[in-house]
């Protein structure tokens, strides 16, 4: 499943510098927008998050260990997805 980037909040990277990334769909609630990267979902895929499978921006791809029990429930309906990175050196 592939999204388009439409926005990304004013408070992105002070998430992202602490290993979080939250995206919702571009019908978020404002209080939500700050903190987010909305995108487009660009196909109708349905439960596409899977441990063993990845998550990929630009050539950097990223496993996915973990996967809640609504996860592909929020990823669906609201475009919801809060990505935790688990970086190794």
């Amino acid at each position: 499943m592939e999204t388009k980037v439409i926005s990304i909040g004013e408070e992105v990277q002070e998430l992202l510098d602490g290993k979080v990334l939250i995206m919702f769909n571009p019908n978020a609630p404002q209080e939500l927008k700050d903190v987010a990267v909305l995108h487009e979902k660009q196909s109708t895929a349905t439960n596409v998050l899977n441990v063993g499978g990845t998550v990929t921006f630009g050539d950097q791809a990223f496993n996915i260990d973990f996967v809640g029990s609504e996860a592909n429930k929020n990823f669906d309906e609201l475009g919801h997805l809060s990505i935790y990175f688990n970086l190794y050196s």
